[in-house]
Parts: C-alpha cells; structure tokens; sequence
C-alpha cells in the first residue's frame, strides 16, 4: 500500500450501493465518477452476503490445508487474495451480517450438496445443467 498505488480513476464508472437517498451523498460518488444505486438496507445486506462475505469465508475455508510448498495455480489467485483478507475486519464484517451470512451459506450448501450428490452418482446431466444454471451463456 501506499501513494503509488493511488488510482485517480478507480471509482469512474463504479457502481455505489446507497442505502439512503441523500442529495449530498448522491453528488459526492457522483464527483468521483461513480454510479450510485440505491438500495434498501436488507437487500444491500443480502447481496453483500453472497457477493462478497460467503465468497470471502470460502476462501478462508479453502486455504486452511493448502499445501504452500507447490506454485500457486493461476485459478486460485483470486480465491488466495481473498484469503489473505484481514482477520479482524473480515471478523466484524461476518459479525455485522450474521444472518445474512448464514442464509447465503446454508443455500451454498444446499447447491454443494446438490453437485456433490450428482458427482457422486456420476450424473453428468445434472453437473451441466448445475453449470448452465450458473453460466447461462454456455447454453
């Protein structure tokens, strides 16, 4: 971190959940060249939760037995980066959307449990059409 990785442009075009519609608040993001949206509390909460929070927690769960002696593969990078997230912030923000955490979880479960049945029972119908669902561009 520091002054040379200061990014005139990182918030052009960004897109800004706002939780309460305030002119002032509205124009300050917009300054910056973002997008402000407004959304309410609860769905803000909800969509943080599987967007980011459940993504964040997998990748804590994934890189507690990775074996750091082999090179890292190219499609883990991101999960990694994720992993090395500050322990107190990221305990805090779990803590702050608990609930919504736990219903994003318990629904990655049921969708794990879903592939993992079908991987199972060598299922390949069910695999595609779980990644279709998922990527409908690949249809």
């Amino acid at each position: 971190c520091g002054i040379e990785f200061a990014n005139e442009n990182l918030f052009q075009d960004a897109i800004c959940f706002v939780t309460r519609e305030n002119k002032k608040i509205e124009a300050f993001w917009r300054s910056l060249g973002s997008k402000p949206i407004f959304i309410n509390e609860t769905d803000h909460d909800a969509w943080v939760a599987k967007c980011s929070h459940l993504p964040h927690a997998l990748s804590f769960c994934l890189f507690q037995k990775m074996d750091s002696k082999y090179p890292q593969n190219p499609s883990l990078r991101d999960m990694a980066r994720l992993a090395k997230s500050s322990p107190q912030l990221w305990s805090d923000i779990f803590l702050s959307n608990r609930e919504q955490v736990l219903k994003a979880a318990k629904e990655f479960q049921k969708n794990f449990f879903k592939f993992q049945k079908a991987l199972q029972t060598k299922d390949r119908k069910t695999i595609i059409a779980f990644i279709k669902k998922a990527n409908p561009q690949q249809s």
